[in-house]
This record gives structure tokens, C-alpha cells and sequence, in this order.
């Protein structure tokens, strides 16, 4: 198979006078989503950061968040976990505080009537 390739790319060099370059692999990359607050938000502007650029491409119908990084990539896929983690969170601390609310109406009531005797 590698001596069919060089013979296809010696053929290419010498007959439409290619001239082909040794292949690397590129360090950068980006992985792109697209996302309905940036289809709104790149109508008008774009957002960059090291991580991440939110921007219309010229192809695209929608607007895309490009992820610069693995770790960029990964943060955005977690999200929707770590936001059912925050809504248990303040569920938790709502009931708390609504038992906390009804401790001190409670200890109010106590007190007004031992205060009047």
C-alpha cells in the first residue's frame, strides 16, 4: 500500500507539478457546538477568550461556541450536571431555611406569651 501512495505521489509532483510538503500534525484545534444563545448574541458581536470564541461562521445557519481546548470542551459538556447538582443544592438550603423560618416563628410566639404573663 505505502509503495502504491509513493508511486500516486510521484505521479503528482511530475505530472501537474505538485509539490507536496511533509505532513505534520497541527497543536491546535477546536471543537465546535452549536448553541442557541450563540446564534443571539453572534448576530451582533463576537466573544473571545483563551478558552473559548463564541462567533457566526460564514457556513453555519447557527451560531457556534468554539471549544480551543480538551479541558474547554469538557467544562461545557459537564454543565448540565453541575447545574441538577446546584438545583439540588438550593432545594436542600430552601427546605432548610423554610424549617429555620418556622423555628423562629415558633420560639416568637412562645416568647410574646411568656412576656404578657
Amino acid at each position: 500500500m505505502v509503495l502504491q501512495n509513493t508511486a500516486f505521489f510521484c505521479w503528482l509532483m511530475f505530472s501537474v507539478f505538485v509539490l507536496l510538503a511533509e505532513g505534520q500534525v497541527g497543536k491546535g484545534y477546536e471543537l465546535a457546538v452549536d448553541d442557541p444563545v450563540a446564534k443571539l448574541l453572534s448576530r451582533y458581536f463576537t466573544i473571545s477568550t483563551s478558552k473559548r470564541k463564541m462567533d457566526h461562521s460564514p457556513s453555519e445557519l447557527e451560531g457556534e461556541i468554539d471549544h480551543l481546548s480538551r479541558d474547554a470542551a469538557v467544562e461545557y459538556l459537564l454543565m448540565p450536571e453541575r447545574v441538577k447538582k446546584l438545583e439540588g443544592q438550593i432545594l436542600g438550603l430552601s427546605s432548610q431555611v423554610e424549617d429555620l423560618q418556622s423555628d423562629i416563628t415558633s420560639a416568637g410566639s412562645g416568647f410574646e406569651r411568656n412576656s404578657s404573663a
